[in-house]
């Protein structure tokens, strides 16, 4: 096992996670991550035209169902409980502060809101009335998510556990929407709070599937910052002004740390080049060679020739530079999203990974603008590659 990860019910009858029971206390026996996941390729749109699109982090997005109306839908019927987002910034005690919102609460924080306004009519007489603006749904842009994650070397598999989610609306002010940037703010909360067997059972039964998504998450939130804020491959930098920063990267997950992440990169690494699981090409899904993959990840022999040491002609010498697991920046997910429009709980699987390298010229070092690779693609269930 390399991370183990579950769920144990308490005193509360909620799906609430348990930490440190281990024997190693030194380790979590679970891993919560938080990370939101842009389901728009466009971030700034203005009049029907984009001005700023996702270009890095990798997305890709195959909408099944429309999931934002199946959540408010749902949110706004009354039938399932809904929680104040706000409350969900610590994934580790989130389930102690959850507190109820209630059906106006959530129109107010979709958009929806009372204007006066004024009316002149016929005669030239004004008056004021009261108007409702409703809420928009096209400004629903991303899902957030606290998961609990899991990895198995035996079946080799990763799990990923939804506990709660956040609905994430992108949306402008009473501006001049050319010269001000967009504003971010959490909708709404769900949790999973269903622990009898049966009624599981019965929820699992009404999952639907929304998404085959593909995104790209950054394994590490500095190297993030650096990677793509400082050399600028992302187009999303000016959104970063905002308070609410919505690349797919750990965005509140202390136990998601470089330990977990360079063993789950090497089991994967180790894995392919043993041919324990096939590897495929991104774009073209054609199998990788074990070379090819090597290559990929940056293994390769150089020869070099040095001043012999009593100077007179030279020495040649082989390098052996072999792969660097933590060139490996970031992994892209492909997964299918599933949701119960009855209680809004959410299932992910994790049909696939991609491996995605960030490497430097070899002439001109750190100072160049590193090059970004997707190295090789591997699958958990070939039978749903998309």
């Amino acid at each position: 096992m390399l991370i183990i990860a579950f769920v144990v019910l308490n005193n509360k009858t909620i799906a609430q996670p348990a930490f440190f029971n281990s024997n190693n206390i030194l380790l979590p026996s679970n891993v919560l991550v938080e990370y939101s996941v842009p389901l728009k390729p466009c971030f700034k749109m203005i009049d029907g035209e984009c001005k700023d699109t996702v270009q890095r982090p990798f997305l890709s997005n195959l909408q099944q169902k429309d999931i934002f109306s199946i959540i408010v839908k749902t949110a706004l019927s009354g039938k399932t409980t809904i929680y104040n987002p706000d409350f969900f910034n610590n994934p580790y005690d989130f389930y102690d502060k959850r507190a109820r919102i209630d059906t106006q609460t959530i129109k107010n924080r979709l958009g929806e809101r009372i204007e006066e306004v004024m009316i002149i009519d016929s005669l030239g007489n004004a008056s004021t009335q009261s108007i409702t603006r409703m809420f928009d749904l096209s400004e629903l842009f991303a899902l957030n998510f606290i998961e609990d994650w899991a990895v198995t070397e035996k079946p080799f598999a990763m799990t990923k556990t939804i506990l709660g989610t956040r609905l994430v609306r992108n949306y402008y002010g009473n501006f001049d929407n050319d010269k001000v940037e967009p504003s971010f703010s959490f909708v709404l909360g769900t949790l999973d709070t269903i622990t009898k067997k049966t009624d599981i059972e019965l929820s699992n039964k009404r999952m639907i599937l929304t998404n085959k998504i593909k995104y790209e998450y950054y394994l590490y939130a500095e190297n993030y910052s650096l990677f793509i804020r400082e050399n600028k491959i992302a187009t999303y930098n000016k959104a970063q002004q905002n308070s609410f920063d919505y690349m797919v990267v750990s965005q509140n997950s202390p136990f998601l740390n470089s330990f977990n992440i360079e063993r789950f990169v090497n089991l994967i690494i180790d894995n392919v080049l043993k041919e324990n699981v096939p590897a495929y090409d991104f774009e073209s899904n054609q199998k990788l060679s074990t070379e090819q993959i090597k290559n990929r990840l940056g293994f390769r022999i150089d020869t070099v020739f040095t001043d012999a040491p009593d100077g007179e002609g030279n020495t040649m010498r082989i390098i052996v530079r072999d792969i660097d697991v933590k060139e490996i920046q970031s992994v892209i997910f492909h997964e299918e999203w599933y949701i119960d429009p009855e209680t809004l709980r959410m299932q992910k699987k994790v049909i696939g990974i991609s491996l995605v390298r960030y490497s430097y010229n070899v002439w001109e070092g750190n100072n160049s603008t590193p090059i970004r690779n997707v190295a090789c693609t591997i699958y958990f269930d070939e039978s749903k590659k998309f």
